[in-house]
Formats: structure tokens, sequence, C-alpha cells
């Protein structure tokens, strides 16, 4: 059955909850259904009392997060001239079983020749990594007097949430209310190549580029011709339009952050592994799950404090929690007050990420016809961050994996 989300939630389609906790809605997307009931508010801002909070029918519970290092990127200048190859070849030895490593050219040239590489090495351990620096350090007679002759250029952290009964359909729902309910900063949205998107194809990904947000169509380009405000741009009728928001298929990956840039975050419903072309492995029914990592290039790690390979032993990864792995609700309008109907359509669409864009637009719109003198009331207290809440159970769950992280690396 779906449901009209254009209609106030009052007159959405609901029933009533054994444990008295209010209302259900439910939203459909990608193939997934993910049940919202309503709470009123519970916190202690002044400016959301009287909402309600909408909460995800999902149970933390019935779930197990585990946070792990999928890979580090190392950097290293050799006295002698060598060729990557060989010192794959040769790293390769020194690494524990089963690991994966990778050496190319200072800009990821394959086959190089030369003094300067970079080694990815996957899946590392503390005393793997440590082992490995050491190596190429006697190997290839680098330069320990300083103890920064191995520098840390790149690390991608992930954070993984299994469903306890290993089915499909609790899995695919977390993935869906990651994608929901995840909320980055407003920096992944300043470059259009930056923008929340996912990309997806039958199978295997084909570099279908789905953006959470269209560019501006003809009919946001005409309404801003017609504007007097310079605030009124194309992007910003495109902002309040609530059919310019995408869904995302669940069999895709959802990104944010340019590709190799200071930055990228991305959430899958984790399926398959070491994907080559059109080849994966395919996971067994206890290995899948679902998951959000981020990966950081050197840039980013020096903002961090991390620059040789020492310093991943005080590297603060719960710190990601409030970064790029951070989580909220949203807030409602009461009954009787008029719930935004197309709020709802944009969550529906895009989650938390695309109602910031559309809030934001929607607030620079009152001011602007306040101003005019068309509207009468002030602008709404909330501000942006006012329509949603931290989704304070998740946080913690996640902080507590990346902790057990930290205690592993740490010194």
């Amino acid at each position: 059955m779906a449901f009209d989300l254009t209609a106030s939630i009052k007159e959405t389609a609901r029933k009533n909850r054994p444990n008295g906790k209010g209302k259900h809605t439910v939203l459909r997307d990608s193939g997934v259904t993910l049940n919202y009931y309503t709470l009123p508010y519970t916190g202690k801002r002044s400016i959301n009392k009287g909402r309600l909070e909408l909460w995800p029918d999902i149970h933390l519970e019935d779930y197990t997060f585990s946070a792990v290092v999928d890979w580090v990127r190392i950097s290293f200048d050799t006295t002698g001239f060598h060729q990557a190859v060989n010192i794959k070849r040769w790293a390769s030895t020194i690494v524990d079983r089963g690991q994966t490593l990778y050496v190319y050219g200072p800009n990821g040239e394959r086959g190089f020749k030369g003094h300067e590489f970079t080694l990815t090495l996957q899946d590392p351990t503390p005393d793997s990594l440590d082992r490995l620096c050491r190596a190429i350090e006697g190997k290839y007679e680098i330069d320990t007097a300083e103890r920064q002759a191995i520098r840390i250029d790149g690390i991608e952290v992930s954070l993984d949430i299994y469903p306890n009964n290993e089915t499909d359909e609790d899995r695919r729902k977390m993935t869906e209310a990651l994608r929901r309910h995840v909320v980055v900063p407003e920096m992944f949205w300043e470059d259009r190549l930056a923008h929340p998107r996912s990309t997806y194809g039958i199978g295997f990904e084909r570099n279908r580029r789905n953006p959470t947000v269209e560019d501006p169509k003809l009919q946001h380009k005409v309404l801003s011709r017609a504007a007097t405000h310079p605030a009124q741009t194309p992007a910003h009728f495109r902002d309040l339009d609530p059919d310019a928001y995408r869904q995302a298929p669940v069999d895709g990956t959802f990104y944010f952050g340019k590709r190799k840039g200071v930055a990228m975050v991305r959430i899958q419903d984790k399926v398959t592994n070491q994907r080559t072309g059109t080849w994966a492995r395919k996971l067994k029914q206890h290995e899948k799950r679902s998951r959000i990592e981020v990966t950081l290039d050197r840039f980013a790690l020096r903002g961090l404090k991390v620059e040789f390979e020492a310093d991943i032993r005080d590297l603060g990864f719960d710190h990601l929690v409030a970064g790029v792995f951070a989580t909220s609700m949203l807030t409602l309008a009461p009954d009787g007050e008029g719930a935004d109907s197309d709020e709802l359509r944009v969550f529906e669409k895009a989650g938390v990420l695309g109602l910031d864009r559309y809030q934001r637009a929607k607030r620079i719109q009152r001011k602007i016809e306040a101003r005019a003198g068309s509207r009468s009331e002030k602008p709404s207290p909330l501000h942006i961050t006012g329509h949603r809440i931290s989704w304070a159970a998740f946080r913690r769950r996640s902080r507590k994996a990346l902790k057990r992280l930290e205690k592993q690396w740490g010194g």
C-alpha cells in the first residue's frame, strides 16, 4: 500500500502502537519500507517545545555495531631508483597472510619507476603497519633520524552495522535509515561534484550519477529572472521545489564528497567485496551489513594532526561521529498546526540532507517576503538545525564502536 505524503501528517495512514508511542506513518523508498512514529518533543530546547519528533521504527538493539580501518596509504622516498612492481612483490612478504597491498607512484601512477612511492595496505592492523614501515626503512635506506620518514597520505574508516538475525530485510532497513538520517557538513554542498548522490546499476554500479537534488531546470530559471532579490537564484528556487529531489535505490552506493577529494563519505548496502571491473566476491549471509565509510586524504589528516605513521595511534576515531558519521531526526509541527506537506515529500526522497537544502531556501524566502510586506509573520525561530534533533542512541552506539577501534590502534 502506498501512502500520500502530500497530505498533512494527521491524514496520512497511521496505526496505533501497543505501547502508546503515538501514530505511525509509513514512507516507501528504494524498494524498502521503513515505518515512522511520532512522539512529543522531549528535549530541552525551547524552540522545539510543542513539536513532534519523527522516529524511524528500527530497534538498535537488534544490530551489532563495529568499526574498522579499511586501508591506510603511506608515502616514502627511496635513496635509490626502484620499480613499484618490485617493491610490491617484496612488501607482500612482510605483511600478514591474506593482506593485500598496492604500490604506485606519488600521483597514483601504475608501473612507476623512480624515487617516490605510495603504498596502500588493505585491512591493516597496528602491528602489520608498524612492521611494514620498519621494514621499508631498512630495505630502502630511508633516513629515520627524526622518525618522520614514512608519511600517512590517506585512510578509510568504516562503521559496519550487522543485523543480529542476519536477514536481508533488517539489513536493508538499516541501510535506508542511514541514508535518510546521516547529515554531513555544508562543505559537501559547496562543490557541484561533491554533492550527495548515488551510483547504481544492474548487478554493479554503472556510473549513473543520481544527485540528491537535481540541477536547476527551466522553471527555476524563469522564476529567478522574474525575482527582485539577488538571493533568489535558480538554485534557490530549485531547493524550494520538492520535485527536484530524488530517491536513492538501495542497491547502489550513496556518496558525499568529491571523488579523490579531501574527504568522501559512502553509504552502502554491503553484500559484495573486492570489486574489480564487473566482478566481485559475494559475501556470506553473516558478512552482509550496512556500512558508512569515510575516506580522508593527507590534507584532511593534517587537520587532525596525523602526518606520520606514529600519529595514527593518537587519532580520535570517535570524533568522526560529530563530523561525518552524524545522524539526526526530523521534528514536525504538531497536529492541528499544519504540518508542512512539502517538507515530508522532501524527507521521503532525500532525508535530512535534502531537508537541510529545503529549509535553508525556505527561511531565505520567508525573510524576503517579510521585508517586501507580503508576509506578516516573523521567520521561524527554528533556524536550520532546529528542524532536526540528534539521533542520540545511534550516535552513542557509533561512538562506542569507534572508541573500541581507537583503543585497538592506540599506543
